[in-house]
């Protein structure tokens, strides 16, 4: 039998760039991410028989996320007006696993797009968080 869980149950939070209380992120729908990678530096010299390299300092990449969009939503707005003050934000990413880990990183709201605009249909609010520094996982 597998391990695996479902995200129902899961949680994003955004910390209040002055109050720092977290705020949970409301209807959050879809998450990608955190992933990135590390830059490749090339080391080969006269001497080398092969091609080297040393692998760079990760960079944690994006995180895209999908959410309801409720424009009365404290968490929405904390994203909406970090994206137009161009504010370091907070981030954690609690799972819905049994031990209950959760992500969490910095990062700067590049994107706050809303789709769905069409008869019949939910508005939503597309957003990605271009993270900085490292990412902790807390098992």
């Amino acid at each position: 039998m597998s391990d695996a869980f479902l995200m129902n149950g899961g949680q994003l939070d955004v910390q209040h760039p002055t109050t720092l209380a977290w705020v949970e992120v409301g209807e959050v729908t879809t998450g990608d991410g955190p992933g990135g990678s590390g830059a490749v530096i090339p080391v080969t010299h006269w001497k080398s028989v092969a091609i080297e390299k040393r692998m760079g300092l990760p960079d944690e990449g994006q995180f895209t996320f999908e959410v309801n969009c409720l424009f009365g939503d404290a968490g929405q707005t904390i994203l909406r007006d970090g994206r137009s003050s161009r504010t370091q934000l907070n981030f954690r990413v609690t799972y819905a696993d049994t031990g209950g880990t959760v992500d969490a990183f910095a990062g700067f709201v590049l994107q706050a797009r809303r789709t769905g605009l069409t008869v019949d249909n939910v508005v939503k609010l597309a957003l990605t968080v271009e993270i900085t520094g490292a990412l902790v996982t807390t098992l």
